[in-house]
């Protein structure tokens, strides 16, 4: 059977274990917050507006391609069909500016 001595001293030897395990943990978070917190003020800042972003059609995107790249295009609908037509038209007409005026007659 312990002493009274014997058994205090074993619960203040449980106390002061408990009390440093506790002392390293928060000073391991204190110092893991530390650095968290100074790796984010490296981070750029991206401020957000309510604008609303204008997304562009189909038809749009097709009166801005190159003129090279019209031949790979593929057309879903009649308004992407007659966007497709009037910019090989825009091109034809491009090209044309360089041709000699007697080899298109």
């Amino acid at each position: 059977m312990l002493t009274k001595f014997q058994d205090d001293w074993i619960l203040s030897r449980h106390s002061r274990l408990g009390l440093l395990i506790t002392v390293v943990f928060l000073l391991q978070a204190s110092l893991a917050s530390n650095v968290t917190a100074q790796g984010d003020n490296d981070l750029p800042v991206v401020k957000m507006s309510p604008e609303m972003r204008v997304e562009h059609t189909q038809e749009q995107l097709i009166g801005k391609l190159p003129c090279g790249k019209l031949a790979g295009v593929t057309v879903h609908t009649r308004a992407e069909e007659q966007a497709l037509r009037q910019r090989k038209q825009e091109c034809l007409a491009q090209y044309r500016q360089f041709t000699p005026i007697k080899a298109i007659r």
